[in-house]
């Protein structure tokens, strides 16, 4: 099994190639080293391409406002108040090529166990409470989402119809939303507080790990790799 401390310098260095990188020959190259990687990490692909269908309107979305304010640049069609230039193109291309690296990247996560996460975290002589935090923090994300899936299917019982009202009526009801989602939140966290000083979280100055990472020499060829093809795409492309 992979160390997850491999995992985590890979998305680290493929996400920082991704914001640093300016040739598109280079990103193109990173996008497909990302997901040889991700096969070969064995991550989950299908979730993968899922999270791409979710962020297809952001996408377009930011793609158009690319193609709508940014007038440098060769001039490639114009017709009435929009124009489309060179710049904006390359512009939209570098955004969509680094938000897949992005999702690639943090596919390659999705499949590994949070307690091994944690144990890699204590091995790089991170604190236990950024680890902890952090680990919670991803935990409370799915909580959140369906709390207020939860809300919003409590007020289509009530007769609301959401796709059949205004935008503003219905930025109203999502705001509506917002106080008593965040008030069940409030109450899991206060709660899981609880529950941590009942088990004596922090109370010794040390802790151990149920899970002993080592590297192993697939682990340390994987870590070579990655620094290799991150070395090539900055220096020779």
């Amino acid at each position: 099994m992979i160390d997850p401390r491999v995992k985590l310098f890979a998305v680290f260095a493929f996400t920082t190639m991704a914001l640093i990188l300016k040739n598109p020959l280079s990103l193109i190259l990173l996008l497909l080293c990302s997901f040889l990687v991700a096969v070969v990490f064995k991550a989950d692909i299908i979730m993968m391409f899922k999270n791409m269908y979710h962020f297809i309107a952001i996408i377009i979305g930011m793609s158009f406002v690319q193609v709508l304010f940014v007038k440098s640049g060769r001039v490639l069609w114009e017709f009435s108040f929009i124009t489309i230039t060179e710049d904006a193109l390359l512009r939209v291309f570098f955004m969509v090529i680094r938000i897949l690296v992005i999702l690639i990247t943090s596919s390659m996560m999705t499949t590994e166990n949070n307690s091994r996460i944690i144990a890699s975290f204590s091995k790089m002589k991170i604190p236990y409470i950024i680890s902890f935090m952090v680990m919670i923090t991803l935990r409370f994300i799915p909580l959140y989402k369906e709390s207020f899936s939860d809300a919003l299917i409590s007020i289509q019982l009530r007769g609301l119809d959401l796709k059949n009202i205004g935008l503003i009526k219905k930025i109203k009801i999502f705001s509506y939303l917002v106080l008593p989602v965040v008030y069940e939140a409030i109450n899991k966290a206060e709660d899981l507080t609880i529950a941590m000083q009942a088990r004596g979280f922090q109370a010794m100055k040390t802790r151990t790990n149920y899970i002993e990472l080592t590297f192993s020499w697939y682990d340390y060829c994987l870590f070579a790799c990655i620094a290799l093809i991150s070395i090539s795409l900055l220096v020779f492309v």
